[in-house]
């Protein structure tokens, strides 16, 4: 019994394993620069349905975020970043007290060695 892999093969023949006749696929960068990101808010016209839209979607979240147990804005805005990738950070934080504004989510403070940190939270 003798071992294929044993063999050398011509430098002609594709070396994908034992009857394979297909030739080896190049590999190609998949996700780097074409990942799907929220659409801009600088167009005119169609922007105001999606900025509403976005608006809509980021006061779910943060309610959502909230009702499960309290953050601090710091921790607010780490988790809602990712989604927001072509905004602004100070646009983002804008935002971000807007939906707290029309929320109005309980507030209270915590010392953390010498420093007080202010938390939100929602009761259900």
């Amino acid at each position: 019994m003798k071992k294929q892999d044993d063999r050398k093969r011509p430098s002609g023949e594709p070396s994908d394993g034992p009857g394979s006749s297909q030739p080896k696929k190049a590999k190609t960068e998949r996700g780097t620069s074409q990942q799907s990101a929220p659409a801009p808010l600088t167009v005119s016209g169609a922007s105001a349905v999606t900025e509403r839209e976005q608006k809509n979607m980021l006061e779910d979240q943060i309610r959502r975020l909230l009702m499960r147990r309290p953050h601090t804005t710091k921790e607010l805005l780490s988790l809602i970043r990712p989604q927001f990738e072509k905004v602004e950070k100070t646009v983002l934080v804008n935002k971000l007290a807007e939906v707290l504004k029309v929320i109005s989510p309980k507030q209270f403070r915590k010392t953390q060695g010498k420093k007080e940190i202010l938390y939100f939270s929602l009761e259900q």
